[in-house]
């Protein structure tokens, strides 16, 4: 499963810190398009779309535009599949519960644009949010809010005192197969309300001592007046594992839960955190000192065939981490040939460390917010700085060999060529050429 693990466990207890060896200084910071293109790139094309964006579109190695996908909504999160549609999340405008990253709804689109299935979560109770994850057999994976009272929150030991009025939004993950054009079948969840605990009201079943409990949520913990208590930012699938991924941005934590439980098992404690990294202040195991994410996003595994295969790797926003620089982060989790996560009695959950990192360490490479990373198959990382509208590819040793800063905006250009300025890029994602859902390009 992890056929490096045993180069990586001498470094795991190590930060490797990258410089970039020759990211040149731009003299115009407005300047758009493809900024640099060396040998090393890998090849593919790149999807993406500005925040907020109603179009989707794909690049190539030459930041040349050589596909686009129209939709009649905002979105962010973009999936392009093997029979060459496009999924992803959009905006209903749900006026029971803003937050950002707020969607609803959930759209396929053909090559041409054609509108293939759509289906809404959105109501006064629920939305879904952020993420999408589309499954080997052909089933999506959504992440959602769900509404919990006042009266629901305090009756399960939250503090009253820092409470909204209206209550509290929690995630959920629901597994879905879409049917027909606008139906969808539930096949799976799980619901982070059934694995919370607190040390505040005694007379709860999920009262307990915070430190003793690592695979359950503290619901006190970053206690504030946002009914977006979490906001999680998006989660990842791994076939290997059967486990997803869950990046938890106000907790400054990855958690990962186990996919191979049913909706009833998921429900109790086969469906608590396996595993937990990031920040062990939030379950009593640490202090400031052990924290190494910062409102991170796009946290996801290394796929098979690329260097660090089942690695995690994250985009480390580094929002509130002492000074504004932001970092691609992987780390080799502490699982062994059976997906189990080893954690001693007392300690929080390893490494004490990323294996590896890229930085520059200040503001020339710094989204506090957004964002994403991910390992391409010859090994170089590619990397989304989003509020920058940056996407870029770094070799292992720090080396900028593709930059592209995009110009699109949330609205196409107008007749004359003109349009609103460009804006940020919630995720980018390069697909090789031998990639099928880009089939259409190779006739």
């Amino acid at each position: 499963m992890h056929d490096n693990r045993s180069r990586h466990i001498g470094f795991c207890l190590a930060l490797w810190v990258l410089w970039p060896a020759n990211l040149e200084a731009q003299d115009d910071a407005t300047k758009t398009g493809l900024l640099r293109k060396d040998e090393g790139a890998a090849p593919g094309f790149t999807l993406f779309s500005p925040s907020g964006g109603s179009n989707t579109y794909l690049i190539d190695l030459d930041g040349e535009l050589v596909h686009s996908w129209n939709s009649d909504s905002s979105g962010g999160s973009n999936y392009l599949l093997e029979d060459g549609s496009l999924l992803r999340r959009e905006e209903t405008g749900n006026p029971g519960f803003r937050s950002g990253g707020a969607g609803g709804r959930i759209s396929r689109y053909a090559w041409d644009s054609t509108l293939l299935w759509r289906f809404e979560i959105s109501d006064d109770d629920r939305i879904q949010h952020h993420d999408l994850e589309p499954l080997p057999n052909g089933n999506i994976l959504a992440l959602c809010w769900e509404r919990k009272s006042r009266d629901q929150a305090i009756a399960a030991g939250r503090d009253p005192e820092r409470l909204p009025d209206d209550g509290m939004w929690l995630e959920y993950v629901v597994e879905l197969r879409p049917q027909g054009e606008d139906r969808a079948e539930k096949i799976w969840e799980w619901h982070l309300w059934d694995h919370l605990v607190q040390n505040l009201d005694e007379d709860q079943s999920n009262y307990g001592t915070i430190s003793e409990h690592p695979r359950r949520v503290d619901l006190n913990f970053a206690a504030n007046q946002s009914a977006d208590w979490i906001h999680a930012n998006g989660l990842a699938y791994s076939s290997v594992l059967d486990q997803i991924v869950i990046s938890a941005r106000r907790f400054s934590e990855v958690w990962v839960i186990d996919h191979g439980t049913t909706s009833s098992t998921a429900a109790g404690p086969a469906g608590d955190l396996l595993y937990r990294w990031g920040n062990p202040m939030t379950y009593g195991r640490g202090g400031e000192e052990d924290q190494r994410l910062f409102l991170q996003h796009d946290a996801r595994w290394i796929e098979a065939g690329s260097p660090g295969a089942g690695n995690l790797m994250v985009f480390n926003n580094g929002q509130r981490r002492g000074r504004p620089y932001s970092s691609a982060d992987e780390w080799v989790p502490p699982i062994d040939e059976r997906g189990r996560y080893s954690l001693d009695s007392e300690a929080a959950f390893g490494p004490q460390a990323a294996y590896w990192s890229y930085s520059t360490g200040d503001e020339s490479f710094y989204s506090s917010f957004i964002s994403g990373a991910h390992r391409l198959p010859n090994g170089n990382t590619m990397i989304c700085s989003g509020t920058q509208s940056r996407i870029f590819e770094v070799t292992r040793d720090g080396t900028v060999v593709w930059d592209y800063v995009s110009g699109f905006s949330r609205q196409p250009p107008s007749d004359s060529g003109g349009g609103p300025p460009p804006t940020g890029i919630f995720r980018a994602t390069r697909y090789p050429p031998t990639y099928p859902g880009l089939a259409r390009l190779r006739r």
